[in-house]
């Protein structure tokens, strides 16, 4: 997309969060058909791209996240001739917990990081076995 006013080309940027429990992830189902990880679009009034991460989780699941840790960060093209900077965080539940779903995704589930759906996206995977090893440097 080109900019107006500068004439440089832009990119949207997503901001995903992959979160875990143990060896699990929790993958949210959007309405393609598709598991990919909560996160979404920064607002005009986010003064951080991890504090867009801990607003898009908190929204889409109810949970807070703690700590938050850069996993990954490439060019992503979710739908056909539309590219979006793609920007994944990983974050470990530190307590108990109760989902919350939103309005934006069919269903949220968790799924053992050995064993992630066929219908999610292989930039996802790869963020989300990032996000693990970053916060599993022992395996």
């Amino acid at each position: 997309m080109i900019d107006g006013e500068t004439g440089w080309y832009f990119i949207h940027t997503s901001v995903k969060v992959a979160i875990f429990n143990g060896a699990k992830t929790l993958l949210a189902l959007n309405p393609r058909d598709e598991w990919e990880l909560v996160g979404g679009w920064p607002t005009a009034d986010d003064e951080s791209l991890e504090e867009t991460a801990r607003r898009e989780a908190s929204e889409e699941t109810g949970l807070e996240l703690g700590e938050l840790r850069l996993a990954h960060a490439t060019l992503f093209e979710p739908v056909p001739t539309k590219k979006v900077v793609l920007v994944i965080y990983a974050a470990e539940l530190s307590s108990a917990y109760q989902l919350i779903l939103s309005e934006e995704h069919v269903s949220l589930q968790w799924f053992h990081v050995a064993d992630l759906p066929a219908n999610l996206s292989e930039e996802y995977e790869q963020s989300i076995r990032r996000g693990y090893g970053i916060l599993n440097p022992q395996l």
